[in-house]
């Protein structure tokens, strides 16, 4: 009898173990964030600044963006939680004027791993005068869901955006099955739409600007393993809103344009 217990018990405790270590979603995507900078300190509009993703418990991830010098240890709180490591990032001396910087982040940490999904920070520091400068975040979660945001301006950085758009998004049935998904995200002359397992008739696709205004529009018939390429090239950079209706069909996204 104890010995029948035994056996039971250890198949149990691997399970128990296997499912502990379950590796968390790793989704593929871009994220883009645009900051002006600004400051009114002694050596403005001449200054330093760094750009940088941090997991939101403060992990360091990878720098985007280093200008800096011969007084970047000024940019203090970037050196400290950097090591000031600059592995993928943008880098050259102190600038001279205020301007727009822009960083891409490919979801990757300093060795090229793709990080796991969840919520993250992107964090910017400035000096413009012989002391240790003003710093910002924002954050925002990678996952299998598209996010926009346009934080307020700060005395310091200014005119931000920030985007974060999936690999590929889709729609699924109650069993997990891919009924609907769009890609590449960012796209930038083709957008393609591809649907499994779902036939329906007068399905309407409509792509919206951030504004509300509709861009493109169409009606088509979906038949099952349909691959459908909409042509975007006409479409200005930026966010954008895809919509397709039908009877049983119901798919509403996010994706950007990127070129």
């Amino acid at each position: 009898m104890r010995k029948g217990i035994f056996y039971l018990a250890v198949p149990v405790l691997i399970i128990l173990v296997a499912a502990s270590f379950k590796t968390p979603a790793q989704t593929n995507g871009t994220l883009s964030f645009s900051v002006l900078s600004a400051s009114t300190g002694s050596f403005s509009p001449k200054h330093c600044i760094a750009i940088w993703i941090e997991k939101s418990d403060g992990t360091f991830i990878k720098t985007k963006l280093k200008r800096a010098q011969t007084r970047v240890q000024y940019l203090n709180v970037w050196r400290t939680k950097s090591g000031d490591n600059v592995v993928d990032a943008t880098t050259s001396a102190t600038i001279t004027s205020h301007q727009t910087e822009n960083i891409i982040w490919d979801g990757t940490d300093v060795s090229g791993a793709q990080v796991p999904d969840g919520d993250y920070v992107v964090w910017m520091q400035m000096a413009y005068a012989n002391s240790n400068g003003p710093t910002y975040s924002v954050s925002f979660t990678k996952g299998p869901s598209a996010q926009h945001l346009t934080p307020s301006d700060q005395n310091n950085f200014k005119s931000m955006t920030l985007d974060w758009a999936p690999s590929f998004v889709g729609v699924y049935d109650s069993k997990g099955k891919t009924l609907v998904e769009i890609y590449p995200n960012p796209a930038s002359s083709l957008l393609n739409l591809h649907f499994t397992g779902i036939a329906c008739r007068d399905a309407t696709v409509k792509i919206f600007n951030e504004s509300g205004q509709m861009m493109i529009s169409g009606t088509m018939e979906v038949i099952p393993s349909m691959l459908l390429p909409v042509n975007i090239a006409d479409l200005p950079n930026g966010l954008y809103y895809i919509k397709i209706e039908a009877e049983g069909l119901n798919f509403n996204e996010k994706f950007l344009v990127s070129r």
